[in-house]
Formats: C-alpha cells, sequence, structure tokens
C-alpha cells in the first residue's frame, strides 16, 4: 500500500497581525485551507484533528480558545471548530465600526436619553 506524502505545515493563523481587519473571513479562509490541509493528510480521527487545528493555528489561537467557555473534550473537533467559528466570525473591520461611532450624531429633535441609547 503506497503512502501518501505529508504535506508541509500550514502557516499561522494570527488574529493580531492586522490591526483594525476584518477577522471573519480571514478565519474563514484559514479554516478552509486547514479543512484541505487534514484531508491531505488523511487524518480522520477527531482526537487528532482537534490537537491538530489547535496546533497549526497556533498560541494566539490556543490562549483564545483557552478563554472560550464549553469549548469541549479532546475529541470534540466540531465542537472546537464551531466555537472558534462563533469567536472570529462575527468580528467587525474595528478601523469601520470606530469610524461609524465617531460620525454619529444628535439629531436637534432628539433629548440626550434618546440619543445615547
Amino acid at each position: 500500500m503506497a503512502t501518501m506524502p505529508i504535506v508541509n505545515p500550514m502557516p499561522l493563523f494570527d488574529p493580531d497581525s492586522d490591526i483594525g481587519a476584518n477577522i471573519g473571513p480571514k478565519w474563514k479562509i484559514w479554516m478552509e485551507d486547514f479543512e484541505m490541509y487534514i484531508t491531505a493528510n488523511g487524518i480522520t480521527d477527531k482526537a487528532k484533528k482537534r490537537a491538530l487545528l489547535l496546533y497549526q493555528a497556533g498560541t494566539r489561537v490556543r490562549e483564545i480558545f483557552r478563554q472560550v467557555p464549553d469549548n469541549g473534550d479532546d475529541e470534540g473537533y466540531d465542537k472546537a471548530v464551531k466555537k472558534l467559528n462563533e469567536y472570529f466570525e462575527p468580528q467587525k473591520h474595528r478601523l469601520y465600526e470606530a469610524y461609524k461611532f465617531r460620525e454619529a450624531q444628535q439629531d436637534g429633535s432628539e433629548t440626550l436619553d434618546q440619543y445615547y441609547i
């Protein structure tokens, strides 16, 4: 039986590399690449997939993952992916959100309480 060659490791996912960037789409692309990586390496065991996901993602992602509540057990690959997706995908473009916040103006007919809400 011929063995498949091992595919080179993936680059780390660094959520802090682009301050102000939209992290969600970058995470989605990284996860798609990771799924191809584990398929190319013939990895099907859930525990190995989870361990490899956290290892390949890098130190910063592991730090984040440790802070995520109810992140599953050592064999919970699907739960680990779900929790990381929930963390990274909703993150907005920080600079744009700050711009929108700073552009807010109180309408002349609004009270301070109405504007605040």
